[in-house]
């Protein structure tokens, strides 16, 4: 529970998370309901996969809005302030080690599959047929490098994780809410870990914009090596995924030792300050205990 805040003050009292899933399995059931029942080929029509896909992100805003409206949330609060200099530096640092433990997680993950399923492995190498004539190419840019950035951190990292400190405490509420975070993606190890850092930077320096930051960095550079990189760095296939298996060990050998420092010094503590309910910590490792 939070003991700096009464129910009064408090609007993750009441926010309740489930009535977020119903939202989302709604949208699902509306979007099946929509492309079955008109038989519409998404790759023949881009207009209605692009509403679809950026449908999925203006639901959790509209339901983050209600939460303002119904609970008193407070939007400013929950992003903070704007961040300082040296928060900024170490957002965009960090996502180097984060995206390089997440290629070589997913390409062990992929890797094992293809043996034990191999058409699930398939699939996820598949790559993604998008429309290449204007405006559709800028409108997926957009989404991944801005869109995408802003709405799951003001989701995840702001209510779900404020919510679920109430619920079980800060621990618990950090790595559940990574874990949640990590499941629509396919690269889940290095979606908990990116869900941890997030989680890590927003709390301790007191803005979600370092989140987002790290998200956008995060998005960047992988769209720019999914767009540029030759097979060895992006297989599109087993035989490729296998044959240069070695490139996913390379990035975990790379990124071990940020992870083991990132979870022995920064790992969820039971002393972490909520940033809607206190004053920002500017400093990495400088965390106040709790009164």
């Amino acid at each position: 529970m939070i003991s700096s805040a009464n129910e009064g003050t408090n609007p993750f009292a009441k926010i309740r998370v489930r009535v977020l899933a119903l939202w989302g399995l709604a949208y699902l059931a509306g979007c099946a309901a929509l492309v079955w029942g008109f038989d519409f080929d998404l790759q023949e029509n881009p207009a209605v996969e692009s509403a679809l896909y950026n449908g999925a992100y203006l639901w959790p805003m509209l339901w983050v809005l209600w939460q303002r409206r119904t609970h008193q949330l407070r939007i400013g609060r929950l992003i903070g302030p704007s961040p300082r200099f040296k928060g900024c530096v170490i957002s965009i640092v960090w996502a180097f080690p984060v995206l390089l433990f997440s290629m070589g997680a997913s390409w062990f993950l992929i890797y094992g599959l293809s043996f034990v399923a191999p058409g699930v492995a398939e699939w996820v190498l598949e790559p993604i047929v998008e429309a290449d004539t204007f405006p559709y190419p800028l409108i997926s840019t957009l989404t991944t490098l801005l869109l995408a950035p802003v709405v799951e951190e003001l989701l995840f990292r702001g209510v779900i994780f404020h919510r679920w400190v109430e619920k079980w405490g800060v621990v618990k509420a950090a790595w559940i809410s990574a874990i949640v975070f990590a499941l629509p993606h396919t690269d889940w190890f290095g979606g908990l870990i990116f869900g941890l850092a997030a989680t890590a930077l927003y709390v301790r320096f007191g803005s979600l914009v370092l989140a987002i930051l790290l998200h956008v960095v995060n998005n960047s550079i992988a769209m720019g090596l999914f767009l540029t990189s030759p097979a060895w760095l992006n297989p599109l296939s087993i035989e490729d995924l296998r044959r240069y298996v070695w490139v996913g060990g390379t990035c975990l050998v790379l990124s071990l030792p940020w992870i083991v420092w990132f979870l022995r010094k920064q790992r969820p503590r039971s002393d972490w300050r909520l940033p809607y309910f206190s004053e920002p910590i500017r400093a990495v490792g400088q965390i106040p205990a709790t009164e």
